[in-house]
């Protein structure tokens, strides 16, 4: 692990003040110690992919262009996903800290919120440590916090489409979680479950559950394919609430089970006859099946 970070020697009155802030670059197999802390935390991931844990011990994978969050009080439980994960963070404290972020919107767990302000972050980086530019600090703060909220917001762009977005990208990270749906991400987002799927589907052209479907359906398939997983592990792994749901999504859309597409997968080399058959499944399925890298 490398962990470039400086701390505060602020001691004034201020109702919130920064108190540290660090540029982290963790390997593969590095694990952050488990800890509870009572000032704000954010971390902004920069490159490679990051698993935090909300408060109801659900995982999330935070990507690129995406911050967390974690109030005071909070377990903070985070990790990298099996690969190298670089963030930067940046912690807030006193009594009003935790004010702040409410009265900025800015919730417990994920947004979606563009690339890292960098130079952000090293202005705070050299002006930490002295007291007397406490005031200065905090601009910069101020500005890296609203960069998350006019992500959350659409600042740069109409709010509608980047509400869609944030739904779009919510599901390529989350669709694996059984318990994810359109109820959670209307939770999240603060939204009726009604609007979550009008701005999707305004902009997409797919309705939000059927677009889940289809990257449960897509990420089943690959695996099917490339691996000797059991079928019921299949389905969990894709996100499937019950292997019999999972079997009927895959014949409506291949108009196979996924044992026969396993076993025609066997058999596509040696029989010109299975060979064609799985290329009219394989054209079905692109065709019903809105993904833009299909399988």
């Amino acid at each position: 692990m490398k962990n470039i970070f400086r701390f505060s020697m602020y001691t004034g009155e201020l109702g919130f003040y920064v108190r540290s802030l660090g540029d982290c670059r963790l390997g593969a197999m590095e694990r952050q110690r488990i800890k509870s802390v009572d000032f704000c935390e954010i971390f902004w991931a920069i490159d490679g992919r990051g698993v935090f844990r909300n408060e109801n011990k659900k995982d999330f994978i935070l990507r690129p262009g995406w911050v967390w969050y974690y109030p005071p009080g909070s377990l903070h439980v985070y990790r990298p996903d099996h690969c190298a994960f670089h963030y930067r963070w940046l912690t807030i404290a006193g009594p009003d800290a935790g004010k702040l972020f409410a009265a900025l919107k800015i919730t417990p767990g994920m947004h979606c919120a563009g690339s890292c302000p960098e130079q952000l972050f090293d202005n705070i980086y050299h002006k930490i440590t002295a007291p007397e530019s406490q005031l200065e600090v905090l601009n910069n703060a101020f500005h890296i916090l609203t960069r998350i909220v006019g992500g959350n917001n659409g600042s740069s762009r109409s709010g509608d489409d980047n509400i869609a977005e944030t739904i779009k990208s919510m599901i390529d990270n989350t669709f694996t979680d059984q318990n994810f749906s359109i109820a959670t991400i209307a939770e999240h987002l603060g939204i009726h479950r009604t609007t979550v799927n009008r701005n999707f589907k305004t902009m997409y052209k797919i309705d939000v559950s059927n677009y889940l479907k289809s990257c449960r359906c897509q990420h089943a398939l690959r695996l099917i394919h490339s691996t000797r997983l059991p079928i019921v592990e299949i389905a969990h792994r894709s996100g499937f609430s019950s292997s019999n749901y999972f079997i009927r999504s895959i014949r409506q859309i291949t108009g196979s089970t996924p044992g026969q597409l396993r076993g025609s997968r066997n058999l596509q080399k040696s029989d010109p006859t299975v060979q064609q058959n799985s290329h009219k499944i394989q054209q079905k399925y692109d065709c019903q099946v809105y993904l833009p890298d299909i399988y």
